[in-house]
């Protein structure tokens, strides 16, 4: 029973400039984006795969996109990070059914006010998180990047290099679901 989903993006990183690959000015790499959505116990649902310097925000609406119609209908919560803190993915998922769980980002401050309010949050919160569930998709990345192939890519045709991924979910899967 499918309740609780998450996305976020991952890059990985290629030694050579070809296909589908550009600069992250955020990683100081060059690589390739692998949008993912995945489960509440982390199985990939679906994944977009994307130039290196896009931003996770525009790369949601699509990756839900591709989910089967039949596993989106279960879906009723999506959580994500800071980093689709958008009014448009917010629009999109209330118009196919789903809440949304995002932080919204901080309003630019003056540094001494933001020390007084992260002090008062640390005091207030003591450790509690606004997504305790969604460290799943983190998880789903680092396994993802476990497979040494998919570590760095080395792949010079997308065609390959998306196959290795898919090989990567379907291995992701079985140990998953098979104890």
């Amino acid at each position: 029973m499918l309740k609780t989903s998450s996305v976020d993006g991952t890059l990985i990183p290629i030694f050579a400039f070809k296909d589908i690959t550009s600069y992250s000015g955020k990683h100081h790499k060059i690589g390739t984006k692998v949008s993912v959505v995945v489960d509440e116990i982390g199985i990939p649902i679906s994944k977009l795969v994307d130039i290196g310097s896009a931003h996770d925000g525009p790369l949601a609406i699509p990756t839900i996109q591709r989910v089967p119609a039949r596993i989106l209908k279960l879906i009723e919560l999506l959580l994500a990070d800071k980093g689709y803190d958008d009014q448009k993915i917010r629009s999109f998922l209330k118009s196919i059914g789903i809440a949304s769980d995002i932080p919204q980002r901080e309003l630019p401050m003056n540094r001494q006010e933001k020390v007084l309010l992260a002090a008062k949050d640390q005091l207030k919160q003591k450790g509690q998180k606004s997504n305790p569930k969604r460290f799943v998709v983190e998880r789903t990345n680092a396994w993802t990047k476990s497979f040494r192939r998919l570590r760095f890519r080395f792949d010079y045709s997308l065609i390959s290099f998306t196959a290795f991924l898919n090989l990567a979910f379907v291995v992701i899967c079985i140990r998953k679901l098979i104890p």
